[in-house]
């Protein structure tokens, strides 16, 4: 028996695909390319959604894979913290994942309605307005976005000069949707897919462009400049409740204020 036998294979496989890779662009280190590519399994699954409740599922589902993938340390750092248990918080996580990712759901929804009426531009365009407006307008816990993730790179993360986080997120959103569509196309005359591929390809190139003129411009030297140099330290002391009954509250205090200093003044000291 072939996946094909089952009719909601290619969206689980889409979903769980695009949900891996999104887990490993959020590591950032050498995965910050995977911001380009990531979400095109779960669009070539959206290509097979027919019906306004089918993208309402769709959403609902990659949101609560997103979080898995990309935020499952918060749910266990939460249920840790709180004192119910790394399962209990991850299963919270799941629960509320569509709103903490509601920007995926309204995507899924805007993209299908906006494609039913029109053409794949336009569908990508709204979608990806649709994601940087709703990320805008939802409060996010986290206030995490697509963008953030090209930050190990030099040259991609100057684009933020323009228009923010949320200006790269757009740019992510389109470089996906046109790669999809290239896809989507392949098996047609060869006009009909190098012209999206070609269109990821400029929008790639022109944020490196920009990026790598910006930051040649940052990197020239200023004459009678003063370096400055700037540390940050975390003490990663947790459970001030279970602190506070072993110790009391004041030694609590010491403590937290204590370790702090002293890291501050081993980061001095090494420079």
């Amino acid at each position: 028996m072939t996946l094909q036998a089952f009719p909601g294979w290619r969206l689980v496989a889409g979903l769980a695909a695009s949900a891996a890779l999104f887990g490993l662009y959020a590591r950032g280190g050498l995965f910050f390319p995977l911001g380009f590519i990531a979400l095109v399994p779960w669009l070539l699954a959206l290509e097979h959604t027919r019906t306004v409740r089918g993208a309402l599922a769709s959403g609902v589902g990659f949101s609560v894979l997103f979080g898995l993938a990309v935020f499952a340390w918060f749910g266990v750092a939460v249920g840790d913290y709180v004192g119910i248990g790394a399962p209990i918080g991850l299963l919270a996580l799941v629960v509320a994942a569509p709103l903490l990712q509601v920007q995926i759901v309204v995507f899924a929804l805007v993209r299908h309605v906006v494609g039913r009426h029109h053409g794949p531009v336009a569908r990508a365009l709204a979608g990806a307005a649709a994601w940087v407006a709703t990320e805008w307008l939802w409060p996010k816990l986290l206030g995490d976005s697509l963008g953030h993730g090209v930050h190990p790179s030099a040259w991609l993360r100057q684009v933020a000069d323009i228009a923010g986080v949320a200006g790269i997120t757009f740019l992510l959103l389109l470089v996906n949707e046109a790669l999809a569509l290239a896809v989507t196309r392949r098996g047609t005359h060869r006009g009909a897919w190098l012209r999206p591929l070609g269109t990821a390809v400029t929008i790639v190139a022109v944020m490196l462009a920009y990026g790598a003129s910006r930051n040649a411009a940052f990197n020239a030297p200023t004459p009678g400049a003063t370096p400055v140099r700037i540390g940050l330290v975390q003490a990663n002391i947790t459970h001030y409740e279970r602190l506070r009954e072993e110790i009391g509250a004041y030694e609590t205090v010491r403590l937290v204020l204590d370790t702090h200093y002293a890291m501050t003044r081993e980061a001095v000291q090494q420079r």
